[in-house]
């Protein structure tokens, strides 16, 4: 299998091509599991289950059957479990099935982890199955059967609203430190602004990913004489959230042409005179469903850099940017972007063109799309070098990038954002394509000069 290229799909991310040593390191790295689904060309997907070589117990392609997971030896409370859109824990096995039987979960409740790639059904954890999909030595503590201590019906109400409360403090505190932003961490910075609950950890976090990557799409909203609206894409590309108030990071170049677009007075005037149709820009931002409009804050005129605005409607995840730009060279990183729902900005004379030869009318923006352009993309790579284009610091890598991946983010294994992708790709000498991340350490001082909130306590 070492010729064969392979994509993996969990849920609404679709990550490759990998070949066989690829597949084997994410095996090994648990980002790679049997209830993963493969494929060669995106369109056929099978288990992964079904890949003999890397996983020694093959399921048959097509198989319901359900296999229990084996996890290493656990903490007494290490699950987490999500009810909402916010999780809750850290709790015990026990916890969790006696919550299942009083019926506050259900086996489609999401639950979690650490050591798993992602977050899976209480179903697919095997946890309702007893304790064959735990490890021996957490399965034969939890399976000693111990004469239970005799007590009066009030001390036996006593003790369980003792063991409640002191379930809620732990989980309380449990919850404080797994979600907290560790800004004493090495070489993170979060924002102050930004609360404790949502930093994202880990690229495999899929939930947290999907609200914090998201797909921008420049255009303009067409009012025609009667009154109909129609909504028109001009340009596409990718930002990132960096605060849970919704600020986002995005390329300058991305949102340029329809800024400038916004302040061609004179020329939608004209418009408005000769075709009787108001033409008014737009940036809207997507988070799979989720839809928004943005604003723009700033453009860097140093950078390749633009500060977006949306007004969210509950409090997002957000990614924690790197505060130096020493990263190590070969440290595997990787591009997350819409590269499916890529379109070249136009210039202001082929947006009116666009406008006025559309036939589509009272038409919304996502109709323009495919369903899965709306799904983000994660290539992997390598970083290859550190060095500056003109007064920028790029970091040079092999994680492969296209159109829709302008101003997306590049992150490390453990969320951290250390740099945003600029779709400067190049040829070298031996035509492999090279590309480039602007380093985000530097813009620190021009984002805590341009959006004061995010320093607010």
């Amino acid at each position: 299998m070492s010729s064969e290229l392979w994509y993996v799909r969990d849920r609404n991310r679709v990550t490759g091509p990998f070949n066989r040593e690829q597949l084997e390191a994410l095996r090994r790295r648990g980002q790679l599991a049997r209830f993963h689904q493969v494929s060669r060309d995106r369109q056929s997907w099978v288990s992964a289950a079904t890949l003999s070589d890397l996983f020694s117990a093959p399921v048959q392609a097509g198989s319901n059957e359900v296999v229990p997971l084996t996890f290493a030896p656990e903490p007494a409370h290490s699950w987490f479990y999500a009810t909402g859109s916010i999780p809750t824990g850290p709790v015990s096995v026990e916890d969790l099935r006696r919550l299942l039987q009083s019926g506050m979960i259900n086996t489609d409740t999401m639950v979690w982890r650490e050591g798993l790639p992602s977050w899976i059904t209480f179903r697919e954890s095997g946890l309702d199955q007893g304790s064959s999909s735990i490890s021996a030595t957490t399965a034969s503590k939890e399976t000693v059967l111990r004469q239970p201590a005799r007590h009066s019906p009030r001390r036996r109400g006593l003790l369980l609203i003792t063991s409640m409360v002191v379930t809620l403090i732990l989980g309380s505190i449990g919850m404080f430190f797994y979600f907290r932003g560790d800004v004493k961490r090495s070489g993170v910075r979060d924002w102050p602004g930004s609360t404790v609950r949502h930093p994202i950890h880990s690229v495999t976090e899929a939930p947290e990913l999907t609200a914090a990557v998201g797909l921008v799409i420049c255009g303009a909203v067409v009012t025609e004489f009667d009154g109909t609206q129609t909504e028109f894409p001009f340009s596409t590309g990718t930002c990132f959230v960096i605060s849970e108030k919704g600020v986002l990071l995005t390329n300058r170049h991305v949102v340029q042409d329809i800024a400038k677009l916004a302040k061609a007075d004179k020329l939608r005037s004209e418009l408005e005179d000769k075709k009787k149709i108001k033409l008014e820009p737009k940036i809207w931002v997507f988070f799979k469903n989720q839809k928004y409009e943005a604003t723009i804050r700033h453009q860097s005129d140093v950078f390749d850099l633009a500060i977006l605005k949306i007004e969210p409607r509950q409090p997002l995840p957000y990614f924690r940017l790197a505060a130096k730009d020493d990263v190590a060279r070969g440290t595997p990183v990787l591009a997350l972007g819409f590269p499916g729902a890529s379109r070249l900005p136009l210039s202001q004379e082929e947006e009116v063109e666009q406008v006025t030869r559309e036939q589509k009318k009272g038409v919304r923006i996502d109709h323009h799309f495919q369903k899965s352009n709306f799904d983000y993309v994660i290539t992997n790579g390598i970083v290859s070098v550190i060095r500056h284009e003109g007064t920028a610091l790029c970091i040079e890598h092999t994680a492969r990038l296209s159109g829709g991946n302008s101003g997306g983010p590049l992150v490390k294994d453990d969320g951290t954002v250390i740099g945003m992708n600029t779709l400067m790709a190049k040829e070298d000498v031996l035509a492999v394509p090279i590309y480039l991340a602007l380093g985000v350490a530097q813009f620190h001082e021009e984002l805590e000069r341009e959006v004061p909130e995010l320093a607010e306590p």
